[in-house]
């Protein structure tokens, strides 16, 4: 019911069962962003995420929001797709 209304009434991103606000989702590809511009050698994206995902635990602390490795690529996926930053799977 609430995936039908995602755009219109619920401004939102649904990714693995967990509803990411514009918020939250603007800072979040923000650090993406930054992580991967910042690598200048062929690199396993999963620890990038890693790396994100601590980071948000430090910054958030024990009510952080868990977020997936799975929604870090689809960030890094629109990102490469816009041009925001250049690279390749």
């Amino acid at each position: 019911m609430l995936e039908s209304r995602i755009g219109t009434l619920v401004k939102g991103r649904l990714e693995g069962g967990q509803l990411y606000t514009p918020a939250y989702v603007a800072p979040l590809t923000a650090m993406v962003r930054g992580a991967t511009r910042a690598v200048t050698a062929p690199t396993n994206l999963t620890s990038v995420w890693n790396s994100l995902q601590q980071l948000l635990q430090q910054m958030d602390g024990a009510t952080g929001v868990a977020v997936d490795n799975s929604f870090f690529q689809s960030l890094f996926n629109s990102l490469v797709k816009e041009g925001a930053i250049l690279g390749s799977l």
